[in-house]
Formats: structure tokens, C-alpha cells, sequence
């Protein structure tokens, strides 16, 4: 009889408003995390989904490219087998070579002849009969007045095969 009647003066019913609310709080609790595992759960299957998504994107395209360079043609500069010349020599033998035609488009420069024609065999000196058409190649034409020789004209000529 002791036991009944500690119990009722010191012990709470199973059953009161105070437990049902802390037991709510905790059943909320759990809920909650749940909860928020699932999002970040679901959050991570959406990031591998999506590097998933983007390594077969990379994969299509580094496929496409491939065989965009199987059917492209080699697009490599072809070799010169000769290389741009230049030649120096004498503004009296520069004016021999003077290309009279286009002379309002293209001005003389340092006392030269802007452009020379193909060149004839005239011996020594001379440019070479290779030469087409050159044009006045001012950087080594001024270095020659530089050092002081002012009847010097250097041009430019492409090669021809």
C-alpha cells in the first residue's frame, strides 16, 4: 500500500499533456531529419545524374569531332620550296627596273623606286632574272642610310616555281 500511495503523490500518469507533447517534439524531430536526409540524398542523386549527364555530353562530342576529322582533308600549309628574297643594289640599277605601271599607287621611298619588274640577265649586280615583281624593302634600305651609303635601295621579291 506504501508503493500506491508514493506512486500517487510522486508519479506522473503515462499518459498526460507534458508527454504527449515531448513525445510530439521528438516524433517531429525525427521527421525533420528524415526529411533532410532525403533532400540531401535526392540532392546528390541530382548532382551524379547530372556529371553522369555531362560525361556522356563530352563523350558525343569528342565522338562528333573525331570523325569531323576523319572526313576533314589535311589542311597543313604546303611546303615552299623556295623562300621570299631580297635584293640590293644601286639606285641607277634599281631605276633601270622600274615598273612604270601603278607608279601613282605606289610612291618612291628613300630615293628608290617603290616596285621593280622582272628582272633581265644584265649581268653582274643586277636582280635576279627570277624576280617578278619586288617591292622596296624599307628596313634594310634604311639601316644602308644609317651607315651612310645613300645610293643603296633593297627589295622585296617573292620566289615563283
Amino acid at each position: 500500500m506504501l508503493g500506491l500511495l508514493a506512486c500517487t503523490l510522486g508519479c506522473e500518469p503515462t499518459s498526460s499533456p507534458r508527454n504527449d507533447d515531448l513525445e510530439l517534439a521528438k516524433q517531429r524531430e525525427a521527421e525533420a531529419r528524415a526529411a533532410e536526409l532525403a533532400g540531401q540524398q535526392a540532392a546528390e542523386r541530382a548532382r551524379a545524374d547530372e556529371r553522369e549527364r555531362l560525361a556522356a555530353l563530352a563523350a558525343r562530342q569528342a565522338e562528333r569531332e573525331a570523325r569531323e576529322v576523319e572526313l576533314e582533308p589535311a589542311t597543313d600549309p604546303p611546303l615552299m620550296a623556295c623562300r621570299t628574297s631580297t635584293w640590293c643594289g644601286s639606285r641607277a640599277i634599281a631605276e633601270q627596273h622600274r615598273q612604270t605601271a601603278l607608279a601613282d599607287e605606289y610612291p618612291d621611298a628613300l630615293g628608290c623606286p617603290a616596285r621593280l619588274t622582272r628582272g633581265r640577265e644584265l649581268g653582274e649586280g643586277h636582280p635576279p632574272a627570277a624576280m617578278s615583281v619586288a617591292s622596296l624593302d624599307l628596313e634594310p634600305t634604311e639601316a644602308a642610310r644609317a651607315r651612310g651609303d645613300t645610293d643603296l635601295c633593297c627589295y622585296l621579291y617573292p620566289c615563283e616555281d
